[in-house]
């Protein structure tokens, strides 16, 4: 039996309700977050029209250079970026702010993937200026995630009126963040990276030894791929034990290897790709939620500047269970996930060529 509510003056009871569903969920803690009802401070300008980007990467043959497959994998990574961040200042919608995290990590992996020893200086000072951007947007996000998807899912628990608290104080809390955000990178020196970013010519130069343009894709690409999966085999040692940020670093490297694989994906059989694919995505999500439920940390500064409401501090009570109970099935997931995908047959053939 539900237990009985009390009274809060923050948001009035409702009825009780049916189980909202998922997407239903999402769509309205995004609407919380996008029309200002918490009396958040919202962006200063018109709402745009405009839909968040995503990538679109031209698939790649094995005759290709490394030159066409930098400029292939680079543009698209790179528009990513520059649309959505165009966008981000004019409306930082939910999707928007997404897409724009995924292009900036999405930019950075097209980097490292195609430098070597004579560029590494200067990669690595444009890696760094994306890592410092991928910061500036992270706080939007995480409070977006807990906003539209991990919130949500307890509309219909004993707690539902506490979470629907909590969406409202994060709500405030990530459209505060999304305003500053605005602010920040509209700077003259946020403004000229922006600009850098978007010459191809400028990128290339610093990252790609001239040397290696000319050599062909797929040694290249069997031998990034190789390492990438080593680095998660090596990662995911001792995986009982890791502690969270062991986690979170495994799914990163999970994360690397397929914008990786996005990119040269064409280079091999398609059926070995798409099983790939699904068992990479697969080890990605649950690695996601793992991730995800380590956010639930970032609901203890609102618990803290809302002590008086009982409701909302039930809430968290609720969601600090919930994230124990959890935690312990969703990494089990997550290693068999991963122990899935090193018996795909390109991982076992170390992605050479069919």
């Amino acid at each position: 039996m539900r237990p009985p509510r009390t009274k809060s003056s923050a948001i009035p009871q409702s009825a009780p309700r049916k189980r909202p569903t998922k997407s239903a969920s999402k769509a309205r803690a995004a609407k919380t977050i996008a029309t200002g009802k918490s009396k958040a401070k919202t962006s200063p300008h018109k709402p745009s029209k405009a839909s968040a980007v995503r990538a679109a990467t031209k698939p790649l043959s094995q005759n290709d250079t490394l030159q066409t497959a930098f400029a292939a994998a680079y543009t698209a990574a790179s528009n990513q970026v520059v649309k959505n961040w165009d966008l981000f200042l004019k409306d930082p919608g939910v999707d928007t702010v997404h897409q724009f995290r995924v292009g900036i990590r999405r930019t950075r992996v097209v980097l490292r993937m195609f430098k070597n020893e004579s560029t590494e200086t200067a990669t690595e000072a444009l890696d760094a200026r994306l890592s410092g951007l991928n910061r500036v947007i992270g706080r939007v996000r995480d409070l977006d995630v807990l906003c539209t998807e991990i919130l949500p899912q307890h509309l219909a628990s004993p707690v539902a009126t506490g979470i629907e608290h909590l969406i409202a104080r994060a709500a405030v809390e990530r459209n505060e963040a999304a305003a500053e955000c605005q602010t920040a990178l509209s700077s003259r020196e946020w403004s000229d990276f922006k600009t850098t970013l978007a010459s191809i010519a400028t990128i290339e130069a610093a990252v790609l030894d001239s040397s290696r343009a000319e050599k062909t894709v797929t040694k290249f690409a069997a031998r990034r791929l190789r390492r990438s999966l080593a680095r998660i085999r090596k990662r995911t040692r001792n995986f009982e034990t890791l502690d969270r940020e062991g986690l979170h670093r495994i799914r990163k490297a999970a994360k690397a290897l397929r914008y990786k694989f996005d990119y040269l994906s064409a280079l091999y059989p398609r059926k070995d790709a798409v099983d790939f694919m699904a068992h990479l995505k697969k080890m990605q999500d649950a690695f996601g939620d793992l991730n995800d439920l380590s956010l639930t940390e970032a609901l203890q500064p609102i618990a803290e500047h809302n002590l008086d409401d009982v409701e909302l501090q039930r809430a968290v009570a609720y969601l600090n269970g919930w994230l124990a109970a959890r935690s312990n099935t969703t990494r089990a997931t997550a290693q068999e996930a991963w122990h899935a995908l090193k018996r795909t047959s390109l991982a076992e053939s170390d992605f050479r060529p069919g």
